[in-house]
C-alpha cells in the first residue's frame, strides 16, 4: 500500500476561499461589500450634482444672483386697501394668506420645483391727486404698488448637509416668512377710499407682472385679497339696484378695453368682509367667474366669515 500525501487540488480550493487572514469570503460578503461600494458611489454623485445646480441668492431679496436665471413660478398677493377690516378680520385673513403660500411651496407637490419661486406682494387704492404710483386704466385712475419682491429660499432639504451650511438655510427660510407676515400684515391696515377699481388693478396685475417676457414659462399664481365689490365711474356696483351682469358689463367700452390678461394663472380670490355683506352674493361670484374664465385663468373663491 504507498501513502499519498494531502490532495494539491482541495488545498488549493481551500486557500482560494480564504481571505488574506484567513478568513472565508462568501458570496453574500461579496454583495454586501459591492453594496456598500455602490452605495458610497450613489451618494458621493448626488453630493457632486446638488453642489454644481448648487444656486447663489442675493442678500437683499433672497433671488438668484444670476439675472438670467427666470423664476420657476411665481406668486403675486394682490391686497385691496379700500374698505378697512376689523383688527380681528386683518389677522384671519394674514392667516389665510400666509398658510395658503406655505402649503402652496412646501405641500404636497414637488417642493424642490418651487425652490426660488419669486412671491409679491402688491397693493391698490383709488388714486389721489400727487399720489406715488399712480396708474391709469382707461377712465380710472387708481394707485397701484408693489410692497414687496422676495425669493423662497426652501426649507432645509434632506441631503442639504452634504454640501451646504442648513444653518444658513433655516435662517433665510426663517427670514422669508418673517417678510412675508410682516408686509401681508401691514398691506391690511389702511384707511377707506372713496372709490374701489379692482378690475383696473387686475389689468394692471396682468400687464406689469404675468404678462412679462420672463415669466412665459413660469407657473402663474394670484392670491386677490379683496371684498369683490367694484366701484368707479365706469362700473359701480354699490349702485342702488345695480346686479353684476358680465355679458352686459363685456359689451361696454369700459369692458372691452379693461379685460385683464390672466392667461395660465391660477386665481385664489379671498372675500374679505365688507362694508356692504348684501352685495357680496351668488351673483356677485359668478361675474367674477365668468370675468376670470375670459381672462384666461382658473378661479377659486375662500370666502371669510
Amino acid at each position: 500500500m504507498s501513502l499519498r500525501g494531502p490532495n494539491r487540488n482541495s488545498a488549493r480550493r481551500e486557500a482560494a476561499s480564504l481571505g488574506p487572514r484567513g478568513g472565508w469570503i462568501t458570496p453574500v460578503s461579496v454583495a454586501v461589500i459591492v453594496m456598500l461600494i455602490g452605495l458610497v458611489g450613489a451618494a458621493f454623485w448626488f453630493s457632486q450634482t446638488e453642489k454644481a445646480e448648487r444656486i447663489e441668492l442675493n442678500a437683499a431679496d433672497l433671488c438668484p444672483k444670476d439675472t438670467a436665471r427666470n423664476p420657476p413660478s411665481v406668486y403675486v398677493v394682490l391686497v385691496d386697501q379700500t374698505d378697512p377690516l376689523e383688527e380681528l378680520a386683518r389677522v384671519s385673513v394674514a392667516n389665510e394668506v400666509l398658510q395658503l403660500l406655505k402649503s402652496e411651496l412646501e405641500g404636497e407637490s414637488d417642493v424642490a420645483a418651487k425652490r426660488n419661486a419669486r412671491v409679491e406682494v402688491w397693493t391698490f387704492t383709488a388714486g389721489a391727486p400727487n399720489a406715488a404710483n399712480m396708474y391709469r386704466v382707461g377712465n380710472v385712475q387708481l394707485v397701484l404698488a408693489k410692497s414687496l419682491s422676495i425669493c423662497n429660499p426652501g426649507a432645509p432639504a434632506k441631503w442639504d448637509h452634504l454640501y451646504r451650511n442648513v444653518d444658513v438655510v433655516r435662517r433665510q427660510h426663517a427670514r422669508f416668512y418673517a417678510s412675508l407676515k410682516d408686509i401681508v400684515e401691514q398691506s391690511l391696515a389702511f384707511k377707506e377710499a372713496p372709490r374701489s377699481p379692482i378690475i383696473e388693478a387686475l389689468f394692471g396685475i396682468g400687464a406689469k407682472v404675468f404678462t412679462t417676457p420672463e415669466l412665459a414659462a413660469a407657473g402663474k399664481h394670484l392670491i386677490l385679497v379683496s371684498d369683490l365689490v367694484q366701484g368707479t365711474q365706469t362700473v359701480d356696483f354699490f349702485q342702488s339696484g345695480y346686479k353684476p351682469d358680465y355679458p352686459a358689463w363685456r359689451r361696454t367700452t369700459a369692458g372691452r378695453q379693461t379685460l385683464p390678461e390672466l392667461a395660465k394663472v391660477d386665481v385664489t380670490a379671498i372675500m374679505i368682509p365688507g362694508s356692504r355683506p348684501d352685495l357680496q352674493t351668488e351673483g356677485l361670484i359668478g361675474f367674477w367667474t365668468k370675468l376670470f374664465d375670459a381672462a384666461g385663468a382658473t378661479p377659486k373663491f375662500i370666502k371669510k366669515p
